[in-house]
């Protein structure tokens, strides 16, 4: 039998699952993030070019600064 001790599967690599990854892999534990989705900006499918709005509140804007990654995503955002 596989030993899952430290292991963790997170399903969904939106802005949630792939924040819980970060915590937990920094926990130490092996971290498995799987998403049903393709990735909208390498694929060529009908969703291809599809704008992403995603809005950043102070909420988000903490957990990222827990994370310590506060600074490379503000880098990448537009002010609203």
């Amino acid at each position: 039998m596989d030993d899952y001790r430290g292991r963790a599967i997170i399903v969904g690599g939106g802005p949630v699952g792939t924040l819980t990854s970060i915590f937990l892999a920094r926990r130490g534990y092996k971290v498995d993030l799987y998403e049903a989705e393709s990735d909208i900006r390498c694929c060529k499918n009908e969703s291809a070019g599809r704008q992403i709005t995603l809005v950043l509140n102070l909420r988000g804007l903490t957990a990222l600064q827990c994370a310590g990654i506060n600074q490379q995503i503000e880098a990448m955002c537009v002010p609203m």
